[in-house]
């Protein structure tokens, strides 16, 4: 398909939030149908990943007084060009150049900082707002699905395999220990038709990257994700006792990553209160909860009983089998 002249600049108001939910889902497939499609919106989402890495100190208190002063002591500068200066040909047709000061010089000068210092900031908190926002929307698409599901399993959310105490979710180095990782489960509202694929992308990830088109046409040949930045999502741990959906409590049962847990092996931290990486490097973390409302919080210890939705009692050390031992127990994992 030809993209019309003015793609490039639909494509960076796709990733700014700019455009309407119709054209943003025609977007996201275009997107997913097109590999150059796909190869320019990485490419901006490179740049503009730089963008937000990019922080501009305040500016100084009584800026615009000190630039006025400096206005006030500065004499006039002509700038002057001398017509012998200037090819034969041309001597004929000199125009008369329009003065500029050293003050009008010195007022553009103080203009270009502000708007460094005040406007481009503001453009990178609406970006990443905006990035917020749509990640928001795919959570609530996911919960549409989960829902349908559990409308044909008796309010359960999607389960490869019943309550398996025991079971490894983690790479295990022991072959004979059971693996069941918990993307799995994820991705059976994919493979059932339930959620599209896009809709398990965080657009505040730079790594993440929807299934390609073949992969798509494939789907009911994988049993998971392709590639794990196929899923920017981690959810409650399956392994273990769940609530059915619906019940009215803030119980997490989706997030964004879990940053104890990135790479597929747990990472020691300092802190015991980090956020997911996944916004502006720990700002905070967007949670969908049995309910359906999805909560923006700038620290994991929220649910019924507002512990940390990433770990089991603040446990430091997993094997891999570990699981929530009660419903309302919040354990978000990949």
């Amino acid at each position: 398909m030809d993209h019309p002249d003015n793609y490039p600049e639909r494509l960076m108001e796709y990733h700014l939030g700019l455009l309407e939910d119709e054209q943003a889902e025609r977007m996201r497939h275009e997107i997913a149908r097109s590999a150059r499609s796909a190869s320019q919106s990485r490419n901006i989402s490179q740049w503009l990943e730089l963008l937000d890495e990019y922080h501009t100190p305040p500016p100084p208190t009584h800026l615009a007084d000190q630039v006025m002063c400096r206005i006030e002591q500065a004499s006039p500068l002509r700038i002057t060009e001398a017509v012998s200066s200037l090819p034969p040909s041309s001597k004929g047709r000199v125009f008369r150049r329009p003065v500029l000061s050293l003050r009008e010089l010195v007022a553009l000068a103080a203009c270009i900082t502000l708007f460094v210092g005040v406007l481009v900031p503001g453009f990178s908190q609406q970006r990443s707002r905006a990035r917020r926002m749509m990640c928001a929307s795919n959570l609530g698409s996911i919960y549409q699905g989960v829902s349908q599901y559990a409308a044909g399993f008796n309010g359960h959310m999607p389960q490869t395999a019943g309550f398996v105490p025991g079971i490894n979710w983690l790479q295990s180095p022991r072959p004979e220990v059971p693996r069941m990782p918990n993307s799995r489960n994820r991705y059976m509202l994919v493979r059932l038709r339930f959620v599209k694929p896009d809709s398990f992308i965080c657009a505040a990830r730079g790594s993440a990257r929807t299934m390609n088109a073949d992969q798509i046409d494939q789907i009911d040949q994988f049993d998971d994700f392709p590639d794990p930045e196929n899923c920017s999502f981690d959810s409650q741990n399956m392994a273990g006792p769940t609530l059915r959906l619906g019940e009215r409590t803030c119980a997490p049962i989706y997030a964004d990553r879990n940053p104890f847990f990135e790479g597929g092996k747990f990472n020691t931290l300092a802190s015991l209160e980090i956020n997911s990486t996944s916004h502006d490097g720990g700002s905070g973390q967007n949670v969908l909860c049995s309910d359906g409302r999805v909560v923006w919080t700038i620290t994991p210890m929220f649910g019924p009983r507002a512990d940390n939705i990433w770990q089991i009692d603040e446990a430091t050390s997993y094997t891999g089998t570990e699981y929530q031992r009660h419903p309302t127990d919040s354990f978000v994992i990949p």
